[in-house]
């Protein structure tokens, strides 16, 4: 009778084989993991500093046309923000000029053009929507509050950025 168990044979069993695969395919899918994890975390910080900007520019925004209504009319310094309130939200850009507009509708969806964010519509959506709130306009001080929404995966997202805009030609 033939011996199938030879023992002077050398070699790994198919137990051993699997167990070393297992290890092996465990020391890939983790680290794996992390960079998926990493990634993800790299976008939302990424959304968070587009949407940082996005606000700012839209303060910066605000705040050319503030001076600009003081050039024109010394004592009407928020007369182009009338159309905003804290209920009724505006968008603002640059587009042939300083616009700022009331939002209707999706009207504050922003778009990219040639590279920009501009609340003009494209064929190229953006992640964000940018809504600006005027409340508590007085003859001294206006408080603006821009809000930037987007969305994380499923989850919706929002920054929001305050601040106080001045008649700097008060009690002159």
């Amino acid at each position: 009778m033939k011996n199938f168990f030879n023992q002077s044979e050398k070699g790994f069993t198919l137990i051993e084989t699997f167990v070393a695969v297992l290890i092996l395919v465990f020391a890939v899918i983790g680290p794996l993991g992390l960079l998926s994890r990493a990634i993800a975390d790299g976008n939302y910080a990424k959304n968070q500093v587009t949407a940082y900007y996005l606000a700012q520019e839209a303060v910066e925004l605000f705040i050319n046309q503030r001076d600009r209504n003081l050039e024109e009319s010394p004592s009407d310094w928020s007369g182009a923000f009338d159309n905003c309130s804290q209920n009724n939200p505006c968008r603002v850009y640059f587009e042939d000029g300083l616009r700022i507009e009331p939002c209707i509708g999706d009207g504050c969806k922003l778009y990219i053009i040639d590279d920009r964010y501009t609340h003009e519509w494209s064929d190229a959506p953006s992640l964000f929507s940018r809504y600006i709130y005027l409340s508590e306009a007085d003859d001294r001080k206006a408080n603006l509050s821009v809000v930037v929404e987007w969305m994380n995966k499923t989850q919706p997202v929002n920054f929001t950025l305050n601040t106080q805009v001045f008649n700097i030609n008060y009690g002159i």
